[in-house]
């Protein structure tokens, strides 16, 4: 069997897959990273298109749902848009999940001194069978959501950066999120493909630099063209000589 690379032409990246399935529903694509009770957390490499091992959680610790992301979005922290899906079983650290937006946690996290939006969706598999009635975070028990609360609290206490839930959300006010981000990530493609024409500085600079000192071939063909104009302009005035002398005789 044929393997062929993850990021080969015409094929669409995992980051790059339209967000919404049905925005009126509320449906997104999730990219699921990390598993449901896996202590490793990992994280796609958008170069290679692989999953890495980005750290290992303490003994103790573990993923309490599959966790991944919204393709095509962009959140306050910079990275696709966190998801935090409810599933019946684990899946696997790639698939592509179509879920329903319940709901979203806002929150805030501080690292070195800069503070930052860093919100969670909560979104639920459409194929689930255990969830298939949750619509909204008001049919979660609050239990659960103060655990997964205080499961990121910790995750991120734990490389020393405060996370601060705000507040809780319904779908409407998670859709609206997915909206922002969507719009953040379309701005920084923008920004790319601009800055991508332009020249940079340096390549100016040589531009600039080349005008006003010309290289040495074109000095060269620049010498030459002079000498050729100076033998055509002297083989002009002896065969002007020539016919004037021949009228006199």
């Amino acid at each position: 069997m044929t393997r062929r690379a993850a990021c080969s032409p015409g094929r669409v990246r995992a980051h790059e897959l339209e967000a919404f399935v049905d925005r009126e529903k509320s449906l997104v694509r999730v990219v699921v990273e990390t598993p449901k009770g896996s202590r490793n957390k990992y994280a796609l490499d958008e170069e290679t298109g692989l999953y890495a091992l980005r750290k290992v959680l303490p003994a103790g610790a573990s993923f309490p749902y599959d966790f991944g992301f919204v393709p095509s979005t962009i959140g306050g922290d910079g990275d696709p848009l966190d998801v935090l899906l409810l599933l019946d079983e684990p899946c696997f650290p790639g698939c592509l999940v179509e879920a329903r937006l319940v709901g979203v946690i806002e929150a805030e996290q501080e690292e070195r001194g800069k503070t930052k939006s860093n919100d969670r969706l909560i979104a639920v598999a459409a194929a689930s069978q255990a969830h298939g009635e949750v619509r909204g975070l008001d049919d979660l028990p609050a239990r659960l959501l103060d655990e997964v609360e205080h499961f990121f609290t910790s995750y991120h206490a734990a490389r020393g950066v405060r996370f601060t839930p705000k507040r809780r959300a319904g779908p409407t006010r998670a859709r609206e999120v997915v909206d922002r981000g969507v719009e953040s990530a379309r701005g920084r493609s923008a920004t790319k493909r601009s800055s991508a024409k332009q020249p940079s500085a340096k390549q100016s600079s040589a531009k600039r630099s080349s005008a006003k000192h010309p290289s040495a071939k074109h000095l060269s063909a620049r010498s030459a063209s002079a000498t050729s104009a100076r033998v055509k302009r002297a083989s002009a005035r002896r065969s002007s000589v020539k016919r004037s002398s021949g009228g006199r005789s």
